[in-house]
């Protein structure tokens, strides 16, 4: 144990670093979701971002909850297998 904390509203200098790194991501995921409006490849997904690559994983099971050169991404295995068609994401990935 490294603090003890009082129950009741947290002090702002106990979650300014949590609270920041959460509006941080969520400004990111804006601007990403912006930059992909309208795309529906991942192909004209790779146009928009120039280090981005696509990478075929031929042994990945339903079962996985890590891709490799990812890392653990249980929800993006899962959406991967619910792709439409080859490349074609559906809106639940993109929430994601």
């Amino acid at each position: 144990m490294s603090a003890k904390k009082e129950e009741g509203k947290a002090k702002l200098e106990d979650v300014r670093e949590q609270v920041e790194q959460l509006v941080r991501n969520e400004k990111k995921a804006a601007l990403i979701a912006e930059k992909l409006a309208g795309k529906t490849t991942l192909e004209e997904m790779k146009a928009v971002f120039a280090d981005a690559s696509i990478n075929e994983i031929p042994d990945l099971r339903l079962s996985a909850s890590v891709i490799p050169g990812v890392g653990f991404a249980p929800k993006a295995v899962g959406a991967i297998f619910g792709l439409q068609a080859s490349g074609n994401l559906p809106s639940l990935y993109r929430k994601i």
